[in-house]
């Protein structure tokens, strides 16, 4: 977060001249995947795909390859625990 630089430049001062930023703009700036910034030719040659056309095939393809981490063990048994404790407290708000 550079609170260094932030604190160093000021409120309401200007940073993008700064050092620090010169030195990362490139590697730290986020390029979008799913809008693009083509000419109309060339977003034709990719095949015209509207943006919901787009993010529906990145959704797609997220799903179909996700492997989720599993929980370890304690993560696990600490979930139980609330969700054993959130039944009993139902139970006992349901049927006083």
């Amino acid at each position: 977060m550079a609170l260094d630089v932030i604190k160093q430049v000021g409120p309401g001062e200007v940073f993008l001249t700064h050092r620090h930023t010169l030195k990362r703009f490139r590697k730290e700036h986020w390029f979008p995947t799913i809008i693009d910034r083509w000419k109309e030719e060339a977003w034709i040659e990719r095949g015209s795909k509207s943006l919901y056309q787009r993010a529906n095939e990145k959704v797609r393809n997220i799903v179909a390859s996700h492997v989720p981490v599993p929980l370890s063990g304690e993560v696990r048994l600490r979930l139980e625990g609330i969700i054993r404790d959130a039944e009993r407290e139902w139970v006992k708000q349901a049927y006083p």
